[in-house]
């Protein structure tokens, strides 16, 4: 996973998250779930509710929730990714279809 001697465990991340995310996001009508822990020590989150589809959502996942497991867990090499809901197969895609166009063009 990471070269750190502790990785936080799920249930530790949702506690972090627990504390200091979900009352401001819930303020905001929304929330975050811990979707997935890889390999790499990516910790991959959604939102949910009214942050699902927020413009500052990057935003809010850097000072917020990044921040929130940096603070807790400062030995630790965790990067945070967004889940969008879109695939990464089907964002691949996208990315060949415009690449063949700008190459037409």
């Amino acid at each position: 996973m990471t070269t750190s001697a502790h990785f936080p465990t799920r249930n530790e991340l949702q506690a972090v998250l627990d504390r200091d995310v979900t009352p401001t996001m819930a303020s905001h009508n929304g929330g975050v779930n811990i979707k997935e822990i890889r390999e790499d020590g990516a910790v991959v989150v959604e939102f949910v509710g009214s942050c699902r589809f927020c413009p500052a959502a990057q935003d809010t996942l850097e000072t917020l929730v990044a921040s929130a497991f940096a603070s807790s867990f400062p030995k630790s090499d965790i990067r945070v990714v967004l889940d969008s809901g879109v695939s990464d197969e089907l964002i691949a895609q996208a990315k060949m279809i415009l690449n063949k166009r700008s190459h037409q063009q």
